[in-house]
């Protein structure tokens, strides 16, 4: 399995296919773990310096090489104008797929520093970024789905021969959701109404995380943990409705369950849950 960098819409492979088109050299600090932000405070009258429980990491700055090989120098010319557009007016997605699977970071453009081609159809580019988020995060996370907590509606007895079992064994009302990585990850939930009040409940700490406000059947409110924040069908604010906001990470290869509790549930409410794996 060959490495393969995408950044925005351009895809460089370790080599150009065909001995043309896009490829990379050095991929540098996507995998390196970013530096301690916090201070060094020696003790002045002990050997060594102040303890400090917690380690908060500063951005990650990836960057490397990319390579075109065109036909021509006109070709060459209009990759040029190409890749010196990436991350002009903000920042894009970086992905990296190797043996392991694929990751992102989002990352604003740096630098993009272009070599004098020289007349040739061949030139090379450095590529610096900034990910103000310094982990790696998997892609492709499926969302884990339950509904309210209620009883199966069973069998009943004295059952007739051939037996049919009922189709609806109820639910537990749980998400279960695990982070795969090594890193803490900040999970997203969406509730799905009409429901005129819902909770999200971490069983195993009881931290929760409430909302009272009305969703009408067929909309749905987000609640992002990264940014604590709770967005009606992912635009509108209402984070002021929050009665509860203990918010919670996964950490790195860590599972947890989440109980979905809901007031004034009408018709078929649900929820559903996504934590994306982080290194």
């Amino acid at each position: 399995m060959t490495t393969i960098i995408e950044l925005d819409n351009l895809i460089f492979p370790e080599k150009p296919v065909d001995n043309h088109g896009w490829f990379f050299n050095n991929l540098i600090d996507w995998y390196s773990l970013s530096s301690d932000k916090n201070d060094l405070v020696e003790r002045k009258r002990r050997h060594g310096a102040f303890r400090t429980s917690k380690s908060f990491r500063a951005s990650a700055a990836p960057s490397f090489q990319a390579g075109y090989r065109g036909k021509n120098e006109a070709e060459l010319l209009a990759a040029t104008e190409k890749i010196t557009g990436i991350g002009a007016e903000g920042p894009v997605v970086m992905r990296v797929t190797n043996a392991l699977g694929t990751t992102e970071r989002i990352v604003s453009v740096r630098v993009v520093d272009v070599q004098d081609h020289h007349g040739k159809t061949w030139n090379y580019f450095s590529v610096d970024c900034l990910a103000r988020d310094p982990r790696r995060y998997s892609v492709g996370d499926d969302w884990v789905a339950t509904r309210p907590a209620r009883d199966g509606t069973g069998l009943v007895w004295p059952a007739v021969w051939p037996a049919q079992w009922p189709g609806d064994g109820g639910s537990d009302g749980r998400i279960v959701l695990t982070n795969r990585g090594t890193k803490p990850s900040s999970p997203v939930f969406r509730v799905y109404g009409a429901v005129t009040a819902a909770t999200l409940v971490h069983v195993e700490s009881q931290s929760r995380v409430g909302l009272e406000f009305p969703i009408d059947a067929g909309r749905y409110v987000e609640f992002d943990f990264a940014r604590r924040t709770a967005h009606l069908d992912g635009e509108a604010d209402i984070s002021r409705y929050l009665t509860d906001r203990e918010w919670w990470e996964i950490g790195g290869g860590e599972t947890v369950s989440i109980q979905f509790e809901v007031e004034g549930g009408a018709g078929d409410p649900w929820a559903a849950g996504l934590v994306r794996s982080a290194w």
